[in-house]
């Protein structure tokens, strides 16, 4: 976002360290440290922007069962405090970060926003009662909600193309560092639940490597 020349604003507490964000300077970034369950932070991080991107989150069933009132607290209290900040103070559109975990262990195929939700965990109520209460208070806000699936498929995604392109650098013939290609579209298959790997490597292979 910087590149593309917007000012960033980030707002944190920092539980972890700042190895995410360290060495990072740049003129048009500015770091609040604060908690995001705290109106006065929220208030400070929200002022004159236009855009928020909500990520902050206890992630995941085992940590969430650690501290069940601070899941709560963090994962659902705070989002209203957010939406009515964004309210006041005039934000055009926030971007929330929830999570597939919404559907349960759903059986209905592809799931799209329409799909049945069954949250059965703590963590997916938590995102669940979290969407509803930012549609609910939207206001004049423009919410836009995504439920992301697992981290592990774009991470498992990227190492297998990275493993590709340092396969081709080695001299290995294309057909052969084509395994890693499959391995990374099964992963996105994982992701979305539409891609057909052969079909995309087909496609690859002739636009790219005919004649090669």
């Amino acid at each position: 976002m910087l590149d593309r020349g917007y000012d960033v604003r980030i707002l944190d507490r920092f539980d972890y360290g700042r190895l995410g964000i360290d060495g990072l300077q740049h003129p048009r970034l500015e770091i609040v440290q604060g908690d995001i369950c705290n109106s006065r932070a929220v208030s400070q991080a929200v002022k004159d922007v236009d855009g928020v991107l909500a990520l902050a989150a206890i992630v995941g069933d085992p940590a969430c069962n650690l501290d069940p009132e601070e899941t709560i607290d963090l994962n659902y209290a705070a989002t209203k405090i957010l939406i009515e900040a964004c309210n006041f103070y005039g934000v055009r559109r926030l971007v929330f970060a929830s999570s597939c975990s919404v559907y349960g262990a759903n059986s209905d195929g592809m799931l799209t926003e329409r799909s049945r939700l069954d949250p059965v965990s703590l963590y997916a109520r938590t995102r669940v009662l979290s969407e509803n209460i930012l549609f609910d208070r939207r206001g004049d806000v423009e919410p836009v909600v995504t439920r992301a699936r697992h981290r592990e498929a774009l991470e498992r995604a990227l190492a297998e193309v990275e493993a590709f392109q340092t396969a081709r650098q080695g001299g290995v013939d294309a057909a052969a560092a084509a395994t890693h290609l499959r391995a990374a579209l099964g992963a996105l298959d994982d992701l979305i639940g539409v891609v057909t790997p052969d079909d995309v490597l087909d496609r690859v292979f002739a636009s790219f490597c005919v004649g090669k």
